[in-house]
């Protein structure tokens, strides 16, 4: 079986209902679970740099999951930077 990756963007609300899923499990999160957060204030450049390393992360776990050769485990990424302040 090939592995399956499916881009929610691309579906209506899809995206909104696995961020809805990660909030449910957050509540009662299991053992291998990771949940980590940061509220940080910084300079627009430095928070452009962690964007991309976002977007890098995210297409290199996307890479592995094109290569995988067995589907043993479903999981669920959600990324997410959301930013405060004046738009540029």
């Amino acid at each position: 079986m090939q592995a399956l990756t499916v881009d929610t963007r691309a579906i209506g609300k899809l995206g909104e209902h696995w961020a809805a899923v990660a909030a449910d499990r957050a509540r009662a999160p299991r053992k291998s679970d990771i949940f980590s957060y940061n509220v940080l204030s910084a300079l627009r450049a430095d928070v452009e740099h962690i964007q991309a390393l976002l977007r890098a992360a995210f297409r290199e776990i996307r890479i592995i999951v094109a290569h995988t050769s067995n589907d043993e485990v479903a999981a669920l990424i959600n990324l997410q930077l959301v930013q405060w302040g004046p738009e540029e």
